[in-house]
């Protein structure tokens, strides 16, 4: 059945210092609304699942592998499983943007009391 929601509707919850999340998931994947704001730090991070990255506002340094990446809004990246990365804002503007992870990343505390929880999520997340 199709799931239909406001970003607004979902919680916000502050994942680390300055890194502001919405999570709104599948079955089989999960997109969350970033919001990170300019002194904070998305910390070097891997995991088994694809990400596309897609910037709404604001500028957003990106490194992924060996390889540094600034957004700006419209741009998107797409990050390989496993692949290692890191971002935070460039600029004096917060930056705005949506994950797309396919599968989906567990269910995190805080999350579950407006998302269901299907049998194949555990109980912490990533970003």
């Amino acid at each position: 059945m199709a799931k239909v929601t406001r970003w607004t509707d979902l919680p916000e919850i502050e994942r680390f210092p300055g890194v502001f999340t919405r999570r709104f998931r599948g079955e089989k994947m999960l997109a969350i609304l970033v919001r990170l704001t300019p002194d904070a730090l998305v910390s070097p991070q891997f995991h088994p699942e694809e990400q596309l990255v897609y910037l709404l506002s604001g500028r957003l340094r990106l490194t992924a592998g060996a390889t540094e990446h600034v957004l700006g809004p419209g741009e998107a990246m797409l990050i390989p499983a496993n692949e290692p990365h890191s971002a935070r804002v460039a600029g004096e503007e917060p930056a705005v943007y949506l994950e797309v992870l396919v599968p989906p990343l567990p269910v995190i505390p805080g999350e579950e009391a407006s998302v269901p929880r299907s049998p194949s999520n555990g109980e912490e997340g990533g970003t």
